[in-house]
């Protein structure tokens, strides 16, 4: 169709997020609060976020957004309401972020051609899709396009604790998920899985395992995955699949970045014939 491979990464993305969207369009039929929401909404406290030429919007109150709006630019100061926010496909808090006015901490941080800087409020818990699909169009009838029925009860937990290693406890599916004093290197060598070690994951994941990466391979109702005094709790009505990674290690490799040379200015319409 024309479309270059950095398109469809961000088009990936988009779709991962799905759940989280549509916790947020719930919210949004619900009492009227924008999926896409100015600081004010979110940190109306911290003026630092709103009351300047910022250029920053909220998705929902767990992501906060800072597009690059000058031409040429490879970097942009970014305003955060605290420490310890997270690089949505970081593999720690940020560090380096200074105070600055308005109640806020400001960082120079980069963004490339290529990428958006995003940052994930601490003791998140972002749910995923397990995986892309085609369509969220349930009536699709092709063999060859996947639904969200191909991917039913299955999910990517991205966990991004606070500074305690907390998580704000997250429905998920059928699933209630806790956390607690967890720390960045939670998936590592060591890792229990209601008490038994997690075997490492041979060349396509059986669940469960460990993998190389920072990913968790579960199948399961009810969990507990501890690592020394670190504990994510799993409690479900019925069984569901889960990849689990600690910030960008649960994007799997969706969390690569698009190189510049894969960039096509030359784009078709996504529903024009080649």
């Amino acid at each position: 169709m024309g479309l270059n491979d950095g398109f469809w990464h961000e088009v990936i993305l988009h779709t991962l997020l799905y759940p989280y969207l549509a916790e947020l369009a719930e919210e949004a039929k619900g009492n009227g609060m924008p999926i896409l929401r100015h600081p004010w909404l979110v940190e109306p406290d911290r003026p630092g976020l709103w009351s300047g030429d910022q250029y920053q919007f909220f998705l929902g109150e767990q992501l906060l957004v800072a597009p690059v709006l000058q031409q040429g630019a490879t970097s942009r100061t970014v305003y955060l309401p605290q420490d310890g926010w997270w690089p949505l496909f970081g593999d720690a808090p940020l560090s380096g972020a200074l105070p600055a006015e308005g109640g806020v901490s400001a960082v120079l941080w980069p963004a490339p051609v290529t990428e958006l800087p995003v940052f994930v409020r601490p003791g998140t818990l972002l749910p995923l899709l397990a995986g892309p699909v085609d369509s969220f169009y349930d009536g699709a009838s092709a063999p060859e396009v996947s639904t969200l029925a191909s991917l039913s009860a299955a999910y990517r937990l991205a966990l991004y604790p606070d500074a305690e290693g907390g998580l704000r406890e997250q429905r998920v599916g059928s699933a209630t998920v806790r956390g607690s004093k967890l720390s960045p290197d939670f998936v590592s060598e060591g890792l229990l899985l209601d008490g038994v070690a997690l075997p490492v994951c041979a060349t396509e994941p059986v669940p469960p395992c460990r993998s190389g990466n920072g990913e968790v391979f579960v199948e399961a109702s009810n969990a507990t995955l501890s690592h020394g005094e670190s504990r994510l709790e799993l409690v479900a009505d019925s069984a569901q699949r889960y990849v689990i990674g600690v910030g960008g290690a649960a994007w799997g490799p969706w969390s690569e970045p698009t190189v510049v040379e894969q960039l096509d200015v030359q784009i078709a319409p996504p529903c024009m014939d080649e």
